[in-house]
C-alpha cells in the first residue's frame, strides 16, 4: 500500500459527509461539536485520533458480520483516521523544529 493512497483527502474518495459526526471534516456544518460523552474541540490531535481508533473498534465485529451500516462508518471512520494522523505528523514534526 503505497503513501499516496493512504493521504488521499476525504474529497478525493468521494464519500458523502457523515450526518452522525459532525467533527468529519466532510460534514457541511464545518465545526467540530461534542459527540457522545466527549468533545473533540478540546482535545489534543493526538486524543482525538485515539478516540477515533476506541470508536473503530466498535465497528470492527459487527462489519465482519455483514452490517452494511457498520462498513460504511467504518470507511468514513479510517478517512477521519488517515486525515489526523497527517496532522499529528505534521504537529510532531512543528514540535521537533521548535
Amino acid at each position: 500500500m503505497g503513501t499516496s493512497y493512504l493521504l488521499r483527502s476525504h474529497k478525493q474518495l468521494h464519500l458523502p459527509p457523515c450526518p452522525r459526526h459532525p467533527w468529519h471534516p466532510g460534514h457541511p456544518s464545518g465545526t467540530q461539536v461534542p459527540v457522545g460523552p466527549t468533545s473533540t474541540s478540546g482535545m489534543s490531535k493526538y486524543a482525538q485520533l485515539l478516540a477515533v481508533i476506541e470508536e473503530m473498534g466498535r465497528d470492527i465485529r459487527p462489519s465482519y458480520s455483514g452490517s452494511r451500516s457498520s462498513a460504511e462508518r467504518l470507511k468514513r471512520i479510517i478517512v477521519h483516521a488517515r486525515i489526523l494522523v497527517r496532522e499529528c505528523l505534521l504537529e510532531t514534526e512543528r514540535s521537533a523544529r521548535n
